[in-house]
């Protein structure tokens, strides 16, 4: 099955550019899109762990309606479905106080969206291609180290 990524978002614009990033970076890739954190919040958690074992990536934007995206944030990484779960926080604003709690609460990164919609689909291109291609997920790991064991026992 395809890699899936959550894009927790409002924003048309930022819909767009991800849509277009993830197509150049990952085309068998699929994009998600949940336009507030309770409908986030109840696909990621509630759903059965089929639909959560191919989602690789979340990235929340912190103005989201109808959840408040801390909440969304801490629920997330409370829970062990979901703690592994890289989440990616993407704001056009970034207190000192704001990130810190962002990080404090498990938040994997942190993407500034600027008023130039060229380095926002940059910085969201370069996103996607290190988690997506360079970064190795727990369960990937765990799915690797029993590939590897198998290979090692050879055929029974």
């Amino acid at each position: 099955m395809p890699k899936r990524v959550i894009l927790i978002e409002d924003d048309p614009v930022t819909v767009k550019i991800t849509g277009d990033a993830l197509a150049r970076v990952a085309p068998d890739a699929r994009l998600e899109v949940m336009r507030d954190g309770l409908g986030a919040l109840e696909r990621l958690i509630r759903h059965s762990d089929h639909a959560r074992d191919h989602v690789v990536l979340v990235i929340l934007d912190l103005h989201i309606p109808r959840l408040h995206r801390m909440e969304l944030l801490r629920e997330l990484k409370s829970r062990a479905e979901t703690r592994f779960m890289p989440v990616v926080v993407i704001s056009g604003t970034a207190t000192p106080n704001q990130t810190r709690e962002l990080y404090s609460l498990g938040a994997n990164s942190y993407i500034l969206k600027l008023a130039d919609p060229a380095v926002d689909r940059r910085n969201i291109e370069r996103a996607l291609e290190y988690w997506l291609l360079v970064n190795v997920l727990p369960v990937q790991t765990k799915m690797s180290s029993q590939s590897l064991t198998e290979s090692q026992s050879g055929p029974e």
